[in-house]
């Protein structure tokens, strides 16, 4: 039986070294893409439902987070139909007046004077968060629901927990997705989704820092340095 010259001798060691990098750079990626799969299970469990307004409990007030389809039609019903008897709109542009939102989306001057507060400061979610607790607190409501995407939901709650925190308010806040929201494509959706959920972590972790941070008065942090 005739040996060949590649069974007699051991394939080149070269070969072997030029395959680790390549195997431990596809252990990294398979973990990574594990790591992003699991945040996105978790974050999807956190996204809420939405509720027909047949079903919805009455509020003292509703606040709608703008930067989406739906998200002022549905507090506007909320009103309309007797759910609430307050709406603030926060984030809405600077030009945006009560006469210029009364006619874009049909709503009588009377209703705008009595029960409908427009916000021009917030610019972020973040910002969105501050002026709904303050709102609720300058008006003394109890209970509060927020307007916005079911997948924005997450991280608006979030926010508004830490400022409601922050200013020291019983407020309870209760989240309130837009009925009908997913009208873009699939794909589309899942990117926005996936975009989102890392932006929610991020601020989970923010929140966290924040709060070891809280935990060290600044005589303390002096001291330890």
């Amino acid at each position: 039986m005739a040996v060949t010259a590649r069974g007699f001798f051991p394939p080149p060691a070269g070969g072997r070294m030029a395959l680790r990098p390549l195997a431990r750079l596809g252990v990294v990626l398979a973990v990574l893409s594990a790591l992003v799969g699991l945040q996105f299970v978790l974050f999807r469990a956190r996204i809420p439902p939405p509720d027909p307004l047949a079903r919805l409990a009455r509020f003292d007030g509703v606040v709608v987070f703008t930067g989406g389809p739906g998200r002022i039609a549905h507090g506007l019903a909320l009103l309309k139909s007797g759910h609430t008897r307050q709406l603030l709109v926060s984030g809405v542009h600077a030009r945006v007046g009560p006469d210029t939102f009364a006619r874009t989306f049909r709503v009588d001057a009377d209703l705008i004077a009595c029960c409908i507060t427009l916000d021009h400061a917030a610019r972020n979610t973040v910002g969105n968060a501050r002026e709904a607790v303050k709102w609720a607190e300058r008006l003394r409501l109890a209970r509060v629901g927020v307007v916005s995407a079911a997948w924005h939901l997450p991280r608006s709650m979030l926010e508004v927990e830490r400022q409601r925190r922050a200013l020291g308010i019983d407020t309870r806040f209760v989240p309130l997705a837009v009925p009908g929201e997913s009208r873009e494509g699939t794909l589309r959706r899942g990117w926005m989704m996936l975009r989102e959920s890392v932006k929610y972590w991020l601020a989970c972790a923010r929140a966290a820092f924040d709060d070891r941070q809280a935990d060290f008065p600044p005589s303390e942090k002096a001291s330890e340095e």
